[in-house]
């Protein structure tokens, strides 16, 4: 109940601004939750706002400008966002009569008046993320421009005085009708078919599974491509503000480019695409915001740290890493002591980054692959704010899907890392277990004690760490659920 009061407090926040429509609705009703979301908000409340919209904006009609059409802009901005709540949930327009119909602006920079063109428009549209019409593909541009161009949804959240100045003014105007023009909708609808029918192919499993589905469209769809960026610029935003906070991948929601059976029907009988080049690099450019470094660590350059990984790690796993930000998380299991102070605690967690080094192309997955491992960030004690650990890079070469008889990179692998360090360690594909002595430190101070054995609570914390590690694994395994998950979580118990 508590959950459902909060969503409503939040949906009437989002009314109150209206500015940041198209990046706080299209996040929640883009979201695996949309369904949940929209039952939680209510369509027939959002009917009833449009109607009452409606209603006021009648009395704008035949010139009048005084009294409430004074502020006919706003009313009009309102409605064009509940709008396209009501359509991102799936009950377009039922709010009571039929709307006045409306034509298409003839100026371009007017975009906010063609989005509520193209709402109107979308209401008498079969949705599909495989066949776009050319307005859905124009309504998705404009969305995606505005949210990368326009940035009044972060203003009073993340930005200074200095840094909101301009925001929402002429120059953003600008900013967006010009990325507007950059695309053109028929070359987005043909770009999105032909990403479906080369994605759609090479990334389905023998058991009809799709777990590289998302990221190929990151690698190949321009609207999902658009759609990343957007979540980037606010995550930027926000680490701007909060630099300690930890670096959250950001991905689009996979409810973009889900498909029907019919659609996927179809697919199959489309003329196969074979290969298909990345997107420019103009999709991938990280976002123009200055993040501030993370408070430093006193650790010399050339120390080094032996970490435990957590999870098993193979191919298909780091690029699920770079599709869905998950964490290789790792742990330490001696104390990091510098010049006779512990600087890093027994546990503390080492999270590192992953990749598929070389060319990595999906639709021609190889039976084994080269990645490479290295220290990202570290949490500092109980408060769980991590500071920047940068190291040099340890290659394992694994299966790119791992099995019983070639598991890649195993649970609880320790790993010996420089920190400071560059280049890259090539490490044995079958890891040995390394000894479990303390680092060495460039440091005078003695060395520290040898690990005393181990107690009955630690023998439980290592056991409590396998266990999350087996159910995180299983649940990235089988993400569609089923029987094949529930054995595989039934067996971490075991």
């Amino acid at each position: 109940m508590q959950r459902a009061i909060a969503a409503l407090f939040a949906f009437g926040l989002l009314l109150a601004a209206p500015s940041s429509a198209a990046a706080q609705v299209n996040s929640i009703a883009r979201s695996p939750y949309g369904g949940l979301a929209r039952l939680i908000v209510g369509v027939d409340v959002i009917n009833l706002q449009i109607a009452e919209l409606r209603r006021e904006l009648s009395r704008c009609e035949g010139g009048n400008r005084t009294g409430a059409c004074a502020s006919r802009a706003l009313l009009q901005a309102k409605l064009n966002y509940l709008l396209s709540i009501a359509m991102a949930y799936g009950d377009p327009d039922t709010a009571g009569a039929p709307p006045r119909t409306l034509t298409k602006p003839p100026d371009s920079a007017d975009y906010d008046s063609e989005l509520a063109y193209l709402n109107q428009q979308l209401t008498q549209e079969r949705s599909s993320n495989y066949l776009l019409s050319e307005n859905r593909a124009r309504w998705w541009i404009i969305q995606s421009c505005k949210a990368l161009k326009d940035l009044s949804r972060l203003r009073i959240a993340f930005m200074t005085a200095e840094e909101a100045k301009d925001i929402g003014g002429p120059k953003t105007k600008a900013d967006v009708t010009a990325c507007v023009a950059e695309y053109d909708a028929k070359a987005v609808m043909a770009n999105r078919k032909m990403a479906m029918e080369y994605c759609v192919p090479a990334t389905t499993d023998p058991n009809g599974g799709r777990r590289l589905m998302n990221l190929c469209m990151h690698r190949h769809d321009m609207l999902t491509a658009l759609c990343k960026q957007q979540m980037e610029l606010d995550e930027a935003w926000s680490r701007h503000k909060y630099p300690q906070q930890a670096r959250a991948a950001q991905v689009c929601p996979l409810d973009r480019v889900v498909i029907t059976p019919q659609e996927t029907e179809a697919i199959k009988a489309a003329p196969p695409v074979r290969t298909m080049a990345e997107l420019p690099p103009k999709f991938f450019t990280p976002p123009d915001v200055v993040i501030p470094p993370k408070p430093p660590l006193p650790i010399p350059a050339g120390t080094v740290i032996e970490v435990r990984i957590q999870g098993s790690w193979d191919g298909i796993a780091i690029d699920a890493v770079a599709n869905d930000g998950q964490i290789i998380q790792s742990i330490l299991d001696q104390p990091l002591v510098i010049g006779g102070k512990e600087v890093l605690a027994r546990y503390s967690g080492v999270f590192l980054k992953g990749r598929i080094l070389g060319p990595s192309d999906i639709g021609t997955r190889p039976a084994t692959v080269q990645i490479g491992l290295t220290t990202d960030e570290v949490t500092m004690g109980s408060t769980g704010v991590r500071a920047d650990l940068k190291s040099n890079e340890l290659v394992f070469t694994v299966p790119y899907r791992s099995n019983a008889n070639n598991p890649g990179v195993i649970f609880d692998t320790r790993m010996r890392f420089t920190i400071g360090g560059s280049g890259t360690a090539v490490m044995p594909s079958a890891q040995a277990p390394a000894s479990p002595q303390p680092r060495s430190v460039p440091s005078p101070a003695p060395a520290a004690p040898p690990a005393t054995p181990q107690s009955p609570a630690d023998e439980a914390l290592r056991r409590a760490e396998r266990i999350q590690a087996c159910l995180m694994k299983a649940l990235k395994d089988y993400p569609g659920g089923g029987a094949a998950q529930a054995q595989a979580i039934a067996a971490c118990a075991k």
